[in-house]
C-alpha cells in the first residue's frame, strides 16, 4: 500500500483565541448625535432661553425693569413733597411720576438687556446687531 502524501506546511499564523479579543467597553460605542438648541441669558436670570425668543426677553426685562422704576419714582416725588412740607400729590403731578418713571425703566430696562446680550460674556455675542436686520443687499447680489 502506498502512503498519502503529507499535507504542505501552513504559512499563515494561527488564529487568534477568544480570550485573546478585547470586548467593546461602553465608551467605545457610538453616542447619538446631540441637538444644541442656541441659548441666551437674561440680565437679571440664571435660567437660558431658546435664541428665538430674544426679542420677548427684552419686552419681559424692559417691562419689569419699568414697574420697579415706576413705584421708584412715584416713592421719590411723593417723599420730596413730604419732606418740603408741601401738599401732597396731585393727579397730575403722580401722573406725570408714574409716567416718567414708566417710560426711564422701559427704556433702561430694554437697553440693558439688549447691551447684555451683545457683551462678550453672552452665548448670543457672535452675532453682530447688524446682522439682526437681515441680509443686506450686497448678500442678496451675492446670492444672485
Amino acid at each position: 500500500m502506498v502512503a498519502a502524501p503529507a499535507p504542505p506546511e501552513s504559512s499563515l499564523p494561527n488564529p487568534p483565541k477568544v480570550k485573546d479579543i478585547a470586548q467593546p467597553t461602553l465608551a467605545d460605542s457610538v453616542a447619538p448625535p446631540t441637538t444644541e438648541v442656541p441659548t441666551i441669558q437674561g440680565l437679571q436670570s440664571t435660567r437660558s432661553y431658546a435664541r428665538s425668543d430674544r426679542w420677548q426677553l427684552l419686552l419681559a426685562t424692559a417691562l419689569q425693569n419699568a414697574a420697579v422704576a415706576l413705584g421708584i419714582g412715584f416713592v421719590l416725588v411723593a417723599g420730596q413733597k413730604l419732606y418740603m412740607s408741601q401738599r401732597l400729590l396731585g393727579i397730575g403731578e403722580a401722573v406725570k411720576s408714574l409716567g416718567g418713571g414708566f417710560i426711564a425703566g422701559l427704556f433702561g430696562g430694554a437697553l440693558g438687556q439688549l447691551l447684555y446680550q451683545y457683551s462678550p460674556e453672552s452665548p448670543i455675542s457672535k452675532r453682530s446687531p447688524a446682522s439682526l436686520a437681515g441680509p443686506s443687499s450686497a448678500q442678496y447680489s451675492a446670492a444672485a
